[in-house]
């Protein structure tokens, strides 16, 4: 289970990595 919760941790870094604009609007969100 907390190898699964890791992996998403990364994905979702990875995400922001490509796309820092995502943290903003979720921020403002």
């Amino acid at each position: 289970m907390v190898g699964r919760q890791r992996a998403r941790l990364d994905r979702l870094r990875l995400n922001m990595k490509k796309r820092p604009g995502l943290l903003q609007q979720a921020r403002t969100q």
